[in-house]
């Protein structure tokens, strides 16, 4: 009996320790990262407007930063939720921040859904940020300009 209690102590002892080293590590509460950010894949520029992205592939990007001086593990967890049961997800099963340092994470992801969308990242604390944005088709106003173009240049 007095093993099993002192295993349990232990194993208790573990538990907490683990989620005192993950309750170390934040998203930043102000400044361009106190929201996750999400980047063109192909110029690796931010988008500039979050209202009209264009449907296509782009990296979702957060900052994690070490708040109490200790090298420090977290997991994190960052999923985009759409129309239609549009969902795409990527998870980090261990994130190491030296003390007083920051990481920034990214993943990959394609939107392919036009509409209302959450970027939505969770670390192992607990705590949760959240963007949301737009997706809109690509402009084809473009594509009907250039037919009036050769017809105008025929006329000539």
């Amino acid at each position: 009996m007095s093993f099993k209690k002192t295993l349990a102590g232990v194993i208790l002892g573990i538990v907490a320790s683990t989620a005192i080293a993950k309750a170390k590590i934040s998203f930043p509460s102000s400044g361009v990262w106190a929201q996750p950010r999400i980047y063109d894949k192909l110029t690796g520029k931010e988008v500039s407007d979050y209202n009209n992205i264009f449907l296509g592939e782009y990296q979702f990007k957060t900052k994690l930063i070490e708040v109490d001086g200790e090298d420090s593990t977290t997991t994190l967890f960052g999923e985009v939720i759409g129309p239609n049961n549009f969902y795409i997800s990527h998870e980090w099963e261990e994130i190491n921040i030296a003390a007083g340092k920051s990481s920034i994470r990214y993943w990959t992801g394609t939107l392919s859904e036009v509409g209302q969308h959450q970027l939505i990242y969770k670390n192992g604390k607990g705590e949760i940020i959240t963007r949301n944005f737009n997706v809109v088709p690509e402009p084809t106003s473009l594509l009907l300009l250039v037919p009036g173009y050769f017809a105008l240049i025929r006329k000539k």
